[in-house]
């Protein structure tokens, strides 16, 4: 699955995609697309980088991310890139 395609293993930056306002059958519609990148440009998909990513919701008591293939709720998020704290070959 190809959910943030141009993301960098090695650049140091958090890539994230955000998917707002889709029904339960419109979200079916976009995860067929995953596998080929064809979300990509999607009016309710956006993309974002940072070193330091922090998520509040808005109108809602609680969200859910997408974290290695488990859906884990939260009311608030705060991530981090640490610098050399993982050591990844690629």
């Amino acid at each position: 699955m190809h959910v943030v395609p141009f993301a960098d293993l090695a650049d140091g930056l958090l890539d994230i995609g955000v998917l707002r306002g889709a029904s339960k059958t419109g979200v079916l519609g976009i995860l067929a697309r995953l596998y080929s990148a064809a979300h990509v440009g999607h009016p309710l998909i956006s993309f974002h980088r940072g070193r330091v990513v922090d998520v509040e919701p808005y109108g809602v008591a609680t969200l859910s991310i997408e974290a290695d293939g488990e859906t884990l709720p939260f009311e608030r998020l705060h991530v981090e890139v640490m610098p050399s704290a993982l050591s990844l070959k690629i």
